[in-house]
C-alpha cells in the first residue's frame, strides 16, 4: 500500500454500512471498555443519525483503499469532529492526517 492508492473524497449514500462497520469495529476495541450501557446505546444513536440521516449541518469524508472504507471523519458546522476513526490495521500510516487535511479542505 501507498498512499496514492487510498482515495480521500465525501462519503456516498451506498456507503453507509460500510462506514457503521468500521466506527462499530474501532469502537468496540478502543472505547465501549470505558462506557456504560447507557453510553454506549447512547454513542450509537448518535453515529446511526450522522452516518444514516445525514444532519445537514455534518459531512463525512472517507479514505478508501482497495474499495474499502479504511477511515473516516465526521464534521459538523465546518469546526467540530465528531466522529474519526481508522481501521486498525492502517494505523500510523498517515491515513488520519489525510483525512483531516481534506475535511480541512473542504
Amino acid at each position: 500500500m501507498t498512499m496514492e492508492n487510498i482515495i480521500y473524497r465525501k462519503m456516498l449514500d451506498d456507503n453507509s454500512n460500510q462506514i457503521f462497520d468500521l466506527v462499530k469495529t474501532s469502537f468496540d476495541e478502543y472505547v465501549r471498555p470505558d462506557l456504560t450501557d447507557e453510553g454506549t446505546k447512547e454513542f450509537f444513536r448518535a453515529v446511526h443519525e450522522m452516518i444514516f440521516d445525514k444532519p445537514v449541518a455534518h459531512f463525512i469524508i472517507v479514505a478508501e483503499f482497495a474499495n474499502s472504507i479504511i477511515g473516516m471523519i465526521d464534521i459538523r458546522d465546518n469546526n467540530h469532529v465528531c466522529l474519526f476513526y481508522v481501521a486498525k490495521e492502517f494505523h500510523r500510516k498517515g491515513i488520519g492526517r489525510g483525512l483531516l487535511e481534506h475535511a480541512i479542505a473542504e
